[in-house]
């Protein structure tokens, strides 16, 4: 199992970026709890005075929208875009009718400047990944079978071949992030652990790989991702 990831190590050509923008995906089987766990993390994060960008893939139909609003009616008469804004924020809706659903790249694209993006349920991507695994779920491990985990957030106590991270303390969570992207903490943040405390997981951090080398395109398209 530690084979595929001395091959990780070694494949420098897999991008740690989107369109030039650092990315990390959590991934994990439903009830692992990847979005409780993003939900502490982030705000660790932008105590870092960090912009954080968040991308969800769902595998199933949603709607964002309410039936019977004018955005809604807007989309139903067959505008292909609506904008809807107000003071606090803007929200832009895209029909995809018969259109192609966009590559990880291409949506990422898509985001205003940050510092970071976190994406959630893009299991099979070409990013570097943290698997969220609880062992209530009875579900099997990912990281054997994907050489861009490269840390496990976990209740279990078993030692693994790779870095592991208490599901518990969202801050080591944090601290590993910004460790792994050599992104120094401003001191704002009182709650994001020190670098030399992640250092002591079970194995050694894996270096962050090179930005905007040359990948397989085709590998950035996910299919049958499941979040």
């Amino acid at each position: 199992m530690a084979g595929c990831h001395i091959a990780f190590m070694a494949n420098w050509q897999v991008r740690y970026s989107m369109s030039g923008k650092k990315i990390i995906g959590f991934a994990g089987y439903s009830g692992s709890g990847k979005t409780t766990l993003l939900e502490k993390v982030i705000p660790l994060l932008t105590g870092q005075g960090l912009r954080v960008a968040v991308i969800k893939h769902a595998h199933h139909n949603f709607d964002i929208d309410k039936p019977g609003k004018d955005s809604y009616r807007h989309r139903q008469a067959g505008a292909g875009e609506v904008m809807i804004i107000n003071a606090q924020r803007w929200a832009l809706m895209h029909e995809l009718r018969d259109e192609t659903e966009p590559s990880l790249d291409e949506l990422c694209a898509k985001f205003s400047p940050c510092d970071l993006i976190l994406a959630e349920g893009y299991k099979h991507a070409a990013i570097p990944k943290l698997e969220v695994h609880r062992t209530e779920t009875g579900q099997q491990s990912l990281y054997p079978s994907d050489s861009r985990i490269i840390a496990v957030v976990t209740d279990s106590k078993e030692t693994l071949p790779l870095p592991v991270l208490d599901i518990n303390k969202p801050e080591d969570v944090a601290a590993f992030i910004l460790n792994y992207f050599s992104i120094a903490p401003n001191g704002h943040g009182k709650n994001v652990a020190p670098d030399n405390k992640i250092r002591h997981a079970r194995s050694p951090l894996p270096s962050p790989l090179p930005q905007a080398g040359e990948g397989d395109e085709d590998s950035l398209r996910e299919s049958n991702v499941n979040p």
